[in-house]
Formats: C-alpha cells, sequence, structure tokens
C-alpha cells in the first residue's frame, strides 16, 4: 500500500518518504495533478495527498469532479513549509544537507531526490563526522581520529578510497565534487545548503 504525493516540492517528498519508509508505506511523487489522480487508481492508494501552493481554481474544480464521479482515497490538502526552528537539526536522525540530500544517520542512509541511499557503517561514520563540522575545513588527522580512531594502518589513502565511494552516493558529479569538497593541504568539508525555512 501507499500514498501519491502531488507536489513540485523535492524536500517534501523527501520527508513523506523517510517518515513512512519504516511503515513500509510507499510514496509515489507526481508534479501533475491528472497524472497523480490516475496513479492513485491503479495503485492500492491509501490516499492522495496535494500540496495546495501548486493548485490552481480550476484543480480545485477537477478535483471536486473526480471526487464526486468516481470518488478519491482519503484526500488530504496541506499547506507546506518548514520554519528554521523547526528544521532538520545535526542531533537529529535527519540532517539536512541541501535542498535534495538528507541524511538519516540513525538509518544509515542517504536520500537523494526521490531515492532512499544505504550507506555502509564506515560511509555512515565518515558522514556524521563530515555534517559535525559542516562549513568548515577539516583535517584527515581529525578525520581519521574521529572515524577509526588510533587504528595502525589508516592514512589519507584509505580515507580517500572512502570519500570516492561516500561522493558517488551523493555528488551529482562525483568527478566534480560540489557538496563533499577537497581542501587542498587542510583536508576535507562538507558543504551545507541553505536550509528550508518559512
Amino acid at each position: 500500500m501507499g500514498i501519491v504525493l502531488k507536489t513540485n516540492n523535492q524536500t517534501l517528498v523527501n520527508i513523506f518518504k523517510w517518515a513512512l519508509n519504516e511503515k513500509s508505506v510507499d510514496v509515489v511523487h507526481s508534479m501533475d495533478l491528472e497524472q497523480a489522480y490516475d496513479l492513485s487508481k491503479k495503485t492500492p492508494c491509501l490516499a492522495l495527498i496535494v500540496d495546495m501552493d501548486t493548485l490552481t481554481k480550476d484543480d480545485f474544480v477537477r478535483l471536486k469532479e473526480w471526487n464526486q464521479k468516481h470518488g478519491l482515497p482519503t484526500m488530504i490538502h496541506i499547506n507546506y513549509s518548514i520554519p528554521k526552528s523547526k528544521a532538520p537539526k545535526m542531533n537529529d536522525s535527519l540532517y539536512y544537507i541541501n535542498q535534495d540530500i538528507w541524511f538519516d544517520k540513525d538509518n544509515h542512509a542517504v536520500w537523494v531526490n526521490d531515492e532512499r541511499i544505504p550507506l555502509t557503517s564506515m560511509e555512515c561514520k565518515l558522514l556524521n563526522v563530515l555534517t559535525k563540522k559542516a562549513g568548515k575545513p577539516i583535517s584527515i588527522d581529525e578525520i581519521v581520529n574521529e572515524v577509526w580512531g588510533h587504528e595502525h594502518g589508516i592514512g589519507s589513502e584509505s580515507l580517500y578510497v572512502h570519500i570516492r565511494k561516500l561522493r558517488k552516493k551523493i555528488e551529482a558529479d562525483p568527478s566534480d565534487p560540489q557538496i563533499i569538497v577537497t581542501c587542498r593541504g587542510l583536508g576535507y568539508q562538507l558543504v551545507k545548503g541553505q536550509e528550508p525555512h518559512g
């Protein structure tokens, strides 16, 4: 079973998917109202959720007609904004990186656009260290000590291998990273986007 979500807001899609993942509820996303309605009829659907900010007057009329003629699953109209004070913080399970990427550290995953991408334990530890000091360069030694402790044999080459794997999961172009950037002579830095706010 699932819900169909009609919205143009990718952050809203990510939040619904994150919140409902543990309940085994699928979230099907559409930016087109008619397509969203068709999807709600074709799949076992608990609800059609419509973001009011995306609706025109004609859309409201169409929804009313569809409901009268065919019957809709439970339909919820929502206005969406995340006040800055309520945006996900670093100590919450869900950590905001940018409008397309969220780090779900408790569940060892990142959400990139619509997709939940699992992280290995080491990738999760590494990303957690980077998010703690987002916006600031972190030395290689500090990252290694935070992630691996004082284990022998772990150096910059091993760290680079894990950074490269992590970039493949979250960067649009891993060869030209914009999120986990190299600070020459210093180490690495996580570049965080501006948090959503109303």
